[in-house]
Order: structure tokens, then C-alpha cells, then sequence
């Protein structure tokens, strides 16, 4: 009798963790892993705005090219114009850090990711392009 009635508990037991197990809700995942992976990337973007701007600040002064076009009807002075004018406000320490303290969740964090690798596609190659003519 005794045996039965453990049998029983011990069955019980097993039905309620099955039961817990198969319909709660999943464990919700922490985002500081995805948070890292960003600020890593943003860093990467923000060093290669950087690199990019001194490139080009180089090569202006080496070949005194500032009035030439350099792409999409820019000069090369304008470009790096407007790369400076734009840098406070998309890849900054500040920004970084503002888009810190505003992550709560994966689905922000991927925004801002997507957000990176559209900059970091367009900076890329000028940034290779630029590598390329100043060792020239």
C-alpha cells in the first residue's frame, strides 16, 4: 500500500513538470551577448568613418585635390565636408552611448544592427578607395 501511494506521488510529479514544461512560455533570452555584438560592430564603423576622413584629409593635402570631383557629383573637400558634419550625430562616443541606454530588447537591437551594416556598406568603399589612392 505504502509503495502504491509513493508510485503515485512520483507520477504526479512527472505530469506536472511535463505539463510545466510543454506549455510555459519559453525562458526569455538576455540581449547582452546581441548588445556587445553591436557595440563591437559600431565601434568598427565609427573607426573606419574616422580612418576614412584622415584618408581623405591626406590625400586632399598630398595631391591639393580638394575642387575635384571624387563621386556622386561631391568633391573631395565636400565629401569630407559633409563626412565631418555627419559623424556627431550617426557615430559618435555620444550616440553609442545613447543607443545603449535605450536597448531593451532583440528587436531594437537588430534595427540598430541593420542600421551599421547599411553605413558600413556605404563607407567600405570609400574607405577602400581611399586606401588605395593615397598609397599611390
Amino acid at each position: 500500500m505504502d509503495i502504491t501511494i509513493f508510485l503515485t506521488v512520483i507520477g504526479l510529479i512527472i505530469a506536472f513538470l511535463s505539463y510545466r514544461r510543454t506549455f510555459s512560455p519559453p525562458p526569455k533570452q538576455p540581449i547582452e551577448d546581441d548588445v556587445l555584438v553591436f557595440q563591437a560592430r559600431f565601434k568598427m564603423v565609427q573607426k573606419i568613418h574616422l580612418e576614412t576622413q584622415q584618408l581623405l584629409r591626406e590625400f586632399i593635402e598630398k595631391h591639393d585635390c580638394g575642387d575635384e570631383k571624387m563621386r556622386d557629383g561631391f568633391t573631395y573637400s565636400q565629401f569630407l565636408e559633409e563626412m565631418e558634419k555627419a559623424f556627431p550625430d550617426s557615430n559618435s562616443d555620444k550616440v553609442l552611448e545613447n543607443a545603449l541606454s535605450n536597448l531593451t530588447n532583440k528587436p531594437q537591437v537588430d534595427q540598430l544592427m541593420g542600421e551599421l551594416d547599411i553605413q558600413y556598406n556605404a563607407l567600405n568603399p570609400v574607405y577602400k578607395q581611399m586606401r588605395i589612392l593615397i598609397n599611390r
